[in-house]
């Protein structure tokens, strides 16, 4: 919820700046739509890890299953740093 919060967040301001002609609106636009993007490649990568991950067969060979497990828990950790550090460039984006 963090990051579309987040995301509806920066679109919002966005529109506003869109709508003003302060000086460097069009650059903060910018920034914000590029944050914008890290946030939704986060969301997207721990989707895409959800719909992908496969419950280990318990009956199955113990030593496959926890090589399985350790490699989706290194792409779970990566995704995790991923979204951590898209929430905090938009957290500092918008002066959280």
């Amino acid at each position: 919820g963090t990051l579309v919060s987040l995301k509806e967040q920066l679109e919002s301001e966005n529109i506003k700046l869109e709508s003003s002609e302060p000086a460097g609106a069009q650059d903060q636009v910018i920034v914000n739509s590029l944050v914008i993007e890290n946030l939704d490649m986060a969301h997207e990568s721990m989707m895409d890890w959800m719909r992908n991950f496969q419950r280990v067969d318990l009956g199955g060979d113990a030593n496959a299953n926890m090589e399985y497990l350790q490699g989706e828990l290194d792409n779970i950790s990566m995704i995790k740093q991923q979204v951590e550090d898209a929430i905090a460039a938009a957290e500092e984006t918008l002066g959280d």
